[in-house]
């Protein structure tokens, strides 16, 4: 939903699923420079995150905080693909992993946007094609976290 909702104000996106596109642990003594790491698939996120003007970041909430995927994956890259980027947070089932990764990419030099999406369970129908959103509610604060989030990369380019 998020995707399309940038994709139709006319951002280009690149969506990276840690599932289908898994990374290697993260290995310190590629840290910071991960356009030299053995794994391909960190070599290509680091390129996509190097060419990306802005991030999502999502995740469902595991033991009150976001997943250990998500956190190898930022392990894997570098400050350089984050800094002076917006970021913005999106989390399934709570809140606390995007407390959590506020820090984070505070701590890597980017910016997490004012606005973030929580799901929850009810909040989506099961479709013969998935699961579908239908809270009106979810879907406002989805166009004003997309709106926001362009503001600022529009803002950092200038």
């Amino acid at each position: 939903m998020i995707g399309e909702c940038l994709q139709a104000r006319g951002a280009e996106i690149t969506e990276w699923d840690l599932v289908e596109m898994p990374l290697s642990i993260a290995d310190p003594e590629f840290d910071g420079i991960p356009q030299h790491n053995p794994d391909a698939n960190v070599r290509e996120l680091a390129r996509v995150a190097n060419e990306s003007d802005a991030f999502v970041l999502g995740s469902p909430v595991y033991h009150n905080s976001y997943t250990g995927v998500l956190k190898n994956a930022l392990d894997c890259l570098g400050d350089d693909q984050f800094a002076g980027k917006p970021v913005g947070l999106v989390a399934h089932k709570g809140i606390q992993p995007l407390d959590h990764l506020r820090i984070v990419v505070r701590s890597i030099g980017a910016y997490a946007i004012t606005r973030q999406v929580v799901t929850q369970k009810n909040d989506f129908v099961k479709t013969e094609n998935g699961f579908q959103l239908h809270s009106e509610t979810l879907t406002h604060r989805i166009n004003v976290f997309c709106d926001e989030l362009l503001d600022w990369v529009k803002r950092f380019r200038e």
